[in-house]
């Protein structure tokens, strides 16, 4: 189906399709996602959904670092796209090598997921990840 929208877009002819989010094709595609469906179409808010971290009774508790973190960790839409476009074009790359390059070119991501969170030996962790991300091939 992309490949068909791909050569409409070359040919600069319209197209209308079905697109979702997170998928690369938002980063490779010129589009605009229409707006007005019913509820039995794609349900509320045109399809849109959250997805929840849940913890166990008492986690907050027993792992007050690790909930911080989740609190902390969000994986807006617009990188979920950028990571999977990375995978799409740069043949070979690996979830995580895609997912840990995306990283290093946002510091602000990982700085905002790691605020107010430690090393096991209670230092901030934000130090520690870019130690690691040094190592990471852009």
């Amino acid at each position: 189906m992309l490949a068909e929208v791909q050569s409409f877009v070359q040919q600069k002819k319209p197209i209308l399709f079905l697109g979702w989010a997170p998928h690369s094709m938002n980063e490779r595609i010129d589009m605009t996602y229409l707006t007005g469906s019913t509820a039995e179409t794609f349900g509320g808010d045109d399809g849109t959904a959250t997805v929840w971290t849940n913890t166990r009774k008492g986690f907050e508790d027993d792992m007050p670092n690790v909930a911080t973190f989740l609190k902390n960790f969000t994986f807006p839409v617009a990188m979920i796209n950028q990571i999977m476009t990375a995978m799409h074009t740069q043949k070979g790359l690996s979830p995580r090598d895609a997912g840990l390059i995306w990283l290093k070119q946002h510091p602000d991501t990982y700085r905002d997921w790691l605020k107010n969170v430690t090393t096991t030996g209670g230092k901030p962790a934000a130090p520690a990840f870019e130690v690691a991300l040094e190592g990471v091939k852009e």
